[in-house]
Formats: structure tokens, C-alpha cells, sequence
């Protein structure tokens, strides 16, 4: 008898910085069910990790495919709103969800929510918005 097992030590996934001078949108919409109630987060930040702005809400019954494109819409707004004059060049890739706990917690904050979208930056963030940011950077290391 022979046993074969396959191994794959795998990398840890957590945020990263964005490189110098850049900004980094992160978003991502959370659906319970699909379709289901649905939610929608995105935010913005410097390579430090500190917020710029972000946002969260409810977006009401949609399925997995269309809440994510709607959390990419609203990003993308919110980027063109908060950086409108100083966006020379951009990226875009994706991330697994250990990567983009914030814009998850967003998501998910939205869920049940009404359809009203809530803005906030470094200031008006809440202190459990404030936190899942520090957890992030705590992971990332340089």
C-alpha cells in the first residue's frame, strides 16, 4: 500500500500597501443569499493605510454577480469624487478576501441596510472602521 500526499505550504494573504505616492481602492459587496439582501463597501487609502474615504450601504435584493459590480461602481466613483485631480495612471487587480477585509466589513455592514449610501474619511469613520484598518496594517508588514 502507498500513500501519496500532496503538500502546498501556501503564502499568507493580507492587505498591501499601495506603492508610494499611489492610493488604493479597495471594495467588495456582501449578498446573504443569491439572490439576497445585499451590501455594498469601498475604500480608499494611502500607502500608510490611513482612510481617505469610504463608503457602505444597502443596496437591497441582488445576486453575487451584481452586487459585486455595483461595489465596483460605487468605488470607482467615490475615487473619481476624492482624487478627481490628481489621477494620473491606475491598476486593477484582484485580491482574495483575506486581502480585503475592510471593504468586507463594509459589505457586510451594508447588508439590510436601506438604500442610502454613508460616506466617511479619516474623521468620521467609526472607531470598529478605525479598527478593522489597524488590524490590516498590523498584518502587513513592509
Amino acid at each position: 500500500m502507498s500513500l501519496r500526499l500532496n503538500i502546498r505550504i501556501g503564502k499568507a494573504i493580507r492587505w498591501k500597501a499601495s506603492p508610494r505616492d499611489w492610493t488604493k481602492l479597495n471594495f467588495d459587496g456582501a449578498s446573504k443569499g443569491n439572490p439576497g439582501e445585499s451590501g455594498i463597501g469601498a475604500i480608499i487609502r494611502d500607502e500608510q493605510g490611513n482612510i481617505l474615504q469610504g463608503l457602505f450601504g444597502g443596496i437591497g435584493v441582488a445576486t453575487n454577480n451584481e452586487v459585486e459590480i455595483c461595489a465596483l461602481e460605487a468605488g470607482l466613483c467615490l475615487c473619481i469624487r476624492a482624487l478627481e485631480n490628481v489621477i494620473e495612471s491606475y491598476e486593477i487587480g484582484h485580491v482574495y478576501k483575506e486581502d480585503n477585509q475592510v471593504a468586507n466589513y463594509l459589505g457586510n455592514l451594508g447588508v439590510g441596510g436601506n438604500d442610502d449610501l454613508v460616506y466617511f474619511c479619516q474623521a468620521s469613520a467609526s472607531e470598529d472602521i478605525k479598527g478593522q484598518c489597524r488590524k490590516d496594517c498590523q498584518r502587513y508588514q513592509r
